[in-house]
């Protein structure tokens, strides 16, 4: 090669190498400028609780150091020290501390399955971290001689596509009681549903059985027997798409989720964040099915929606009678089912008119 040609080449290779010294300098310089700034300061408990976050998907204390930068001691007596604040919160408030434990699991679960049904080791040893937290829920409530009721009848209908798998599915000491439902996979005229329960009890003779068994004939002397036309219509459907019933849904779950998304999306502009926030008027963003629940400052009950349907035109179901304790009052649920999507869009605009009057009537002392 002629001696120029290797001086321009040289020449070249170094420009280049320059250039990626320079950008790996402003990254470092921006990495520094990021580290530099001011984060909100975490109180010791919330820094306790992170650690124990980290240890619950899996990571070891040494790693937890690592990411909390503190010394291998310290990260352990963090969690120790959070699995105690746990404990207490337990005694105090066991319905509180279980439902923010699960909010938590299902907050990981969306955030990592979609990695991990791609393939990605670290997601998809993380989704085995949160199966195996579910599978220690139920061996708690095995210890405890609990029995664990997973009512699912809307387990088909996520808002997204991530596979959520059921409790039962889990269930190696036959402690969950899952309830199911052919009216929302098939059609709602077959008021038809179902109970898996494997537990083993007794008869008042001694006589050992399943439950499943034992529910089959209590229902026999209440209800005589389910109609055999519903029956055979949901066998027919089962037999005739190999006992899976998800892929001749797959219509009907597109469905929903649309009509999900466009009421929750419709809500929030007809009433924004601030608006409803001066109205005192929240939602819930549910994961799937398709009722969404609004808290009112108002009380939602008969007269209240009577007016709502004669004034305004729409129908909404109050919640107190969903409730044992007189609760629910200042709740209602929407449903967004089979509502076709213009009917839907008209039916947002007439209930935010609805609230909004309501809501101002209340706060003016009406």
């Amino acid at each position: 090669m002629d001696p120029a040609q290797i001086d321009k080449k040289l020449v070249k290779m170094f420009g280049q190498a320059c250039t990626r010294c320079i950008a790996e300098i402003v990254v470092r310089e921006e990495d520094s400028a990021a580290r530099r700034q001011p984060t909100p300061a975490l109180t010791q408990e919330e820094i306790d609780l992170q650690a124990l976050d980290l240890h619950t998907v899996g990571l070891s204390y040494r790693q937890i150091a690592q990411k909390l930068s503190v010394h291998l001691a310290t990260a352990y007596a963090r969690v120790q020290r959070a699995v105690r604040q746990q404990k207490e919160a337990t005694r105090e408030g066991p319905s509180d501390a279980r439902a923010l434990e699960l909010i938590k699991l299902e907050r990981m679960e969306r955030a990592v399955m979609p990695v991990a049904k791609v393939g990605d080791p670290a997601a998809v040893r993380l989704m085995l971290g949160i199966i195996a937290a579910r599978q220690r829920l139920l061996r708690v409530a095995a210890a405890e001689g609990l029995v664990v009721i997973e009512d699912n009848p809307y387990g088909f209908f996520a808002r997204d596509a991530s596979f959520r798998p059921t409790l039962k599915s889990l269930d190696t000491e036959r402690v969950v009681i899952y309830l199911g439902s052919f009216a929302k996979t098939c059609f709602p005229g077959a008021r038809l549903g179902y109970a898996l329960a494997d537990q083993e009890v007794s008869t008042p003779d001694g006589e050992g059985t399943l439950l499943a068994d034992h529910l089959a004939k209590i229902k026999s002397m209440t209800t005589v027997n389910t109609p055999s036309l519903s029956q055979a219509v949901i066998g027919g459907l089962l037999v005739s798409n190999g006992c899976r019933l998800r892929p001749v849904n797959e219509p009907t779950i597109e469905f929903y989720r649309r009509n999900m998304r466009l009421l929750l999306d419709e809500l929030d502009a007809a009433l924004p964040p601030g608006r409803r926030a001066e109205l005192g008027i929240d939602w819930n963003t549910p994961d799937g099915g398709f009722f969404v629940l609004l808290t009112v400052p108002f009380v939602a009950d008969e007269a209240a929606v009577e007016r709502s349907g004669r004034e305004y035109g729409v129908l909404w179901t109050p919640m107190s009678p969903f409730y044992l304790d007189g609760g629910g009052r200042n709740q209602l649920r929407l449903s967004c089912s089979y509502v076709a999507p213009d009917r839907l869009v008209e039916g947002v605009r007439r209930l935010a008119a609805f609230l909004t009057d309501q809501a101002t009537s209340v706060a003016l002392g009406g």
